[in-house]
This record gives C-alpha cells, structure tokens and sequence, in this order.
C-alpha cells in the first residue's frame, strides 16, 4: 500500500503533508493542549527526513514543516504589529508573513543538516542521535540567534506530559530533545527495544515529576496579581493615562493583604521619566506608608535615546 506511506508519495504532496504536520504540531501547545499529538507529527517527519534522499529535498521537507507550525502558530503577531506599529492591517499581514518565512529557514536548516550527517548512517544513528541532536542545536540556535525566538519550542508543548519531568534537569531544549527522541523511537516500533526504551524514558519523566525540586523558605508571602483589561488601541492615548493609573490603585486597593502587588506589562504606558514626579514618586510613597511593594511594567527610556520594556520595583 504505497499510497498510504508518506515517503512513497511525489515530493510535493510530500511537502504539503510536512507543512500540515507542523501545523497541526501546533494543536499541541497551549492552549489546545494536545500534547501527545506532537509525538506522532514528529514520528511522521522524521519518517519522512529518513527516505528522502538529498539533503536539498530534506532542507525543503523541514521548510514546509516549519512554515505549518510557525504560519498557524504565531500569525496573530498581525495584531500586535498593526495596534503597537500604527500600520494597516494588510501591512502588518505582509509583515507577519515575511517574520514566518524568515523563521522557517531555521528548520530548513535542520532537513539539510540531518540528511548532511546521515547520508552513510543507519536508521537506529539517524533517529536517536542525529536528528534529537540537531534539533537541539537549531532550537538552541532560534533562541539567542538575532535577537531570539524561542517560541513554540517543543518542551512548552510537554508542560502536561511525562517528558516534564525532566526540565528542571534538562531545561525546556532538553525536553523538547527528548521528545524528538521518543518520536525516532516510535519510528523503530518493529523491534522491542525501542519501545522499552521509551516506555523507560517516559516513566523516568513521570517519576521526576513526583519529586520535590524546591522547598518554602520563610514564611509565605501574599501576592496580588491586578489586570486592568484596559484595551491595548486605547492604553496609550494621553487623555487616558491618568485614569488608567486610578484604575489600578483602585484594583490593587481590593487585595489590601497583600504584601506584593504585580501589575502588568507596560502597565503604566509612558516613559518613566516622564511620570516620575506625577506618578512613581507618589505611588512609592503609598508603598512605604503601607509596608509593601509593587513591581509594575513600564518603558524605560535613556538619555542618548535608547528605551527597554522594564520592570520596576516601588515600595
């Protein structure tokens, strides 16, 4: 039945199933919360990375995957940048669709670089060492590289699943690792070992999982968390940044036991040094009086014009 098996199709219905694959890849992150699902996505392009032959195709092969899972994962990024970068919505589409393309390549590197390593190895090498392996460096890479992107990094997808249990071992690369490893396990489903191996694997996660990592120490500390809702098109007109201040002293009021108050992201929209005297002073004023502390988003702007999205701490 050589119809059913992807790696007998013609390449290019074989790089509409990759890019279906990374698609649906996505269904396995928050919050859709199919967390298994990535397993057999991963199963199936490592099947499909094992029979292609030539690095080129196997680069085009991982191209496709990576346009599924970062096209239907981080295309509401059109929103963010027609709200906060003031463009139209077409514009900010064709942004968003060149961002995706751009991160693709990433994984297009990860096809040529297996097939590259892999061309005299057997399928036991390829699916345990080489691919889990490369995979690590190219998710390591896509997170400091250029600034970074780690999102949709595959250990997020594990939050719910044995292989959880071991990032506080491994981190969130390692456990994506693991995962890409378990997927070439499954691909040697005809012998035992391998199955044994991952049944090991996944119950060695499940028993990490039980064990206390940190422990409390001091007394407790009551935190209150306040989210003022206040829609993104409107929080940076000038008319509305005093109310939105009362907004928040008004919501914080309600969690008086509190010893640590959070507010959100840029939770004060405007430079610190232009609220310094009208409303950080005032408010870490309020803190001390009231023996607590409040860490608040805000942009922090420097003299020679450079600003950062900070954090402060008042109280």
């Amino acid at each position: 039945m050589p119809v059913l098996v992807p790696s007998a199709w013609p390449h290019a219905l074989q790089l509409l199933f990759a890019f279906g694959l990374g698609g649906a890849t996505v269904l396995a992150f928050a919050p859709f919360h199919f967390a298994w699902l990535a397993l057999f996505t991963l199963a199936l392009l490592l099947h499909l990375l094992w029979r292609t032959p030539g690095a080129g195709r196997a680069a085009a092969l991982g191209y496709a995957f990576g346009l599924g899972l970062m096209g239907f994962g981080v295309f509401w990024l059109r929103i963010s940048i027609a709200q906060f970068g003031g463009v139209t919505p077409v514009l900010a589409v064709a942004f968003t669709l060149l961002f995706v393309l751009l991160m693709a390549l990433y994984f297009a590197l990860l096809g040529w670089l297996v097939r590259r390593i892999a061309s005299d190895q057997g399928a036991v090498g390829f699916m345990l060492l080489t691919v889990p392996a490369a995979w690590l460096l190219v998710e390591w890479l896509r997170g400091w590289l250029f600034t970074g992107f780690p999102w949709l990094s595959l250990g997020y997808s594990q939050i719910d699943l044995p292989l959880a249990g071991f990032v506080p071992l491994l981190g969130v690369f390692g456990s994506g690792a693991l995962l890409v490893l378990s997927a070439g396990l499954l691909n040697l489903w005809r012998r035992a070992w391998p199955l044994l191996l991952l049944l090991g694997m996944w119950g060695g996660g499940w028993y990490l999982q039980a064990l206390q990592w940190s422990e409390p120490d001091g007394e407790p500390l009551r935190v209150s968390l306040v989210q003022g809702n206040i829609p993104q098109e409107d929080k940076w007109k000038r008319a509305l940044l005093r109310p939105s201040i009362e907004l928040y002293r008004l919501l914080s009021q309600q969690g008086r036991d509190a010893q640590l108050l959070i507010w959100p992201e840029t939770a004060i929209p405007a430079f610190d040094r232009d609220v310094e005297q009208s409303v950080l002073q005032p408010l870490h004023a309020q803190m001390v009086a009231e023996g607590r502390d409040l860490l608040t988003g805000i942009v922090v702007g420097e003299a020679e014009g450079r600003y950062y999205n900070a954090m402060i701490s008042l109280g």
